[in-house]
């Protein structure tokens, strides 16, 4: 009986853990994804608050749309410390060449540019300070950058928090 009493607290404890999807987790599966596979975001059965669409734990997962082109971005602003998720994401996505680093030299801040797969070219930004962080993916469009002058960044790696 005992046993049986232990499988299930853990089984409950690990259903919990499920059910708390981290920011990284809710970014990926509403924001990252759909603008990989050229859908919206997904916000629906997300309660409506003031700054967005609540998310578990407190983050808050904003629809922007940028004036003038029409640029779409989605961003999840969170104080979830855990960036572990995201930090396995950029090694995977550096390592296949879906993604490359931006030329970015502060730590609090990482940019990545969809490298030539997709069109058009996505940029995923992480950011933390002070407790507070954001993913965010925007959509935008690699000729408009090259006649901006602001072509992407050359090839570098990302180490959990220091640029290499």
């Amino acid at each position: 009986m005992t046993k049986v009493r232990t499988l299930l607290i853990l089984l409950a404890g690990l259903c919990a853990g499920m059910a708390q999807a981290g920011a990284w987790d809710e970014f990926q599966a509403r924001c990252l994804t759909p603008y990989e596979d050229f859908q919206p975001a997904i916000i629906s059965g997300l309660p409506l608050v003031r700054d967005g669409y609540a998310l578990p734990d407190g983050a808050v997962l904003v629809l922007e749309t940028l004036p003038g082109d029409g640029t779409r971005a989605c961003r999840v602003d969170h104080r979830d410390a855990e960036r572990s998720g995201f930090i396995s994401w950029v090694a995977t996505v550096q390592a296949t060449e879906r993604y490359r680093l931006a030329d970015e030299e502060n730590a609090q801040r990482v940019v990545l540019y969809s490298d030539q797969w997709i069109e058009p070219q996505l940029h995923v930004f992480s950011e933390w300070e002070s407790g507070h962080g954001s993913y965010r993916v925007l959509e935008t469009e690699l000729e408009a950058l090259k006649q901006q002058g602001r072509e992407p960044g050359s090839q570098k790696t990302y180490e959990g928090g220091k640029h290499a």
